[in-house]
């Protein structure tokens, strides 16, 4: 550049800078490289100076709202302010504030997803008056043990399917006491039936008098048997019953999460098991949601019994023979077999000697069954179908 004649090269710098000014004022600027607010002029090493620091950034936009809440995101922070530039250099404007983040997306309503995602699952309402829910495992053998978070067995000892078994009934006899053959002598009138009697005779006994009646033309031996009476002895054949089905409830404490519908939330039910709830006593009518129905017991009375065991009168058999003589002590004796007849005439005297007696015994009655074997304490079972 050319400097006019009479200007130095301090003056020409400091027209200038005049100008210099002039314009920077015009852009809003404060300071213009090289030159001082004073229009003084700067040493050239310092004259660099630095560029305005970069606006800040926008903050991010906030986090949107978590699941279950309604609420708008969380807005973003404002820009850090720029840096300056090197000596010199004014220092940038801070940034602009940041854009508030989007609104969140409402978190799903308060449903069986909450029930679901924390393990468990969502069952109908337990009717009033009814107990549970419970989880149920029935079996023909010992069910298992209760399962996980249903740990608490409730109602216990149940069972269902009661078998009472065959029972039936006998009747016998034990053989008679006191079994006695005794002989006798009787008479007849014409023919050897229709005797009379006249005396019995002892077995084994001397020689006892008979007094035959004039009429009589013969006489009759015989014997009869005699016992007590024979002991009825009941041959009873009653089983225990047993059950068909056994049966574990348990019980667990219900989730603290909401479901729809007015349904509960509580441990997952596991496989094998089904979802019930229950009621002591029978007839009940299950409530909506538990339709499928069995009654469980825990315990049964047996009222079986035999009875009506009787025995008919002793009968026996007896063997021997009778004597008979026309004094004593029995000298001149006839031999009658028991049922034959000899003379009468002159018979004064009579002794038996019995064979057995032979097959005492007692023809029994019949013994009947009566009562019954029932389950007791019955408790109504409603289940999930």
């Amino acid at each position: 550049m050319q400097i006019p004649d009479g200007w130095s090269w301090r003056s020409a710098a400091r027209g200038l800078a005049i100008a210099a000014a002039a314009f920077g004022a015009s852009l809003g600027c404060s300071m213009l490289a090289g030159i001082d607010q004073d229009y003084r002029e700067v040493e050239p090493s310092a004259a660099g100076s630095g560029s305005g620091g970069a606006s800040g950034s926008g903050g991010s936009s906030g986090v949107g709202g978590s699941s279950g809440g309604s609420g708008g995101g969380i807005g973003g922070s404002s820009g850090a302010s720029g840096r300056g530039g090197a000596t010199g250099g004014a220092g940038g404007a801070g940034g602009a504030s940041g854009t508030g983040g989007a609104s969140g997306t409402g978190g799903t309503g308060g449903g069986a997803s909450g029930c679901v995602a924390a393990g468990k699952q969502c069952v109908p309402a337990v009717a009033p008056g009814w107990v549970g829910p419970v989880v149920r495992n029935a079996s023909s053998g010992a069910p298992p043990a209760c399962p996980g978070s249903y740990a608490t067995e409730v109602p216990t000892g149940l069972r269902a399917g009661l078998v009472p078994g065959l029972a039936s009934c006998g009747c016998s006899c034990d053989p008679p006491n006191n079994q006695v053959c005794t002989g006798n002598i009787s008479y007849t009138l014409g023919s050897c039936t229709s005797p009379l009697h006249i005396a019995d005779l002892v077995s084994g006994a001397p020689c006892t008098p008979v007094s035959v009646p004039a009429p009589a033309n013969l006489v009759r031996a015989g014997a009869k048997f005699s016992a007590d009476n024979c002991a009825a002895v009941t041959a009873a054949t009653i089983p225990t019953p047993t059950w068909g089905e056994q049966v574990r409830s348990c019980g667990a404490a219900l989730g603290g999460e909401t479901c729809p519908g007015g349904d509960v939330c509580v441990p997952a039910v596991p496989a094998a098991w089904t979802s019930c709830i229950y009621k002591v006593g029978a007839g009940h009518i299950c409530p909506a949601g538990y339709t499928d129905q069995n009654v469980y017991y825990d315990a049964f009375q047996d009222t079986r019994v035999c009875s009506g065991c009787s025995c008919g009168p002793p009968t026996g058999t007896c063997g021997g023979t009778v004597r008979v003589a026309t004094g004593a002590p029995c000298n001149s004796e006839t031999q009658i077999a028991l049922g034959a007849c000899a003379p009468a005439a002159g018979v004064t005297h009579a002794r038996y000697t019995a064979t057995g007696p032979n097959n005492g015994a007692c023809v029994p009655g019949s013994a009947s069954l009566n009562g019954s074997a029932v389950p007791q304490n019955p408790v109504t079972f409603c289940c999930r179908p």
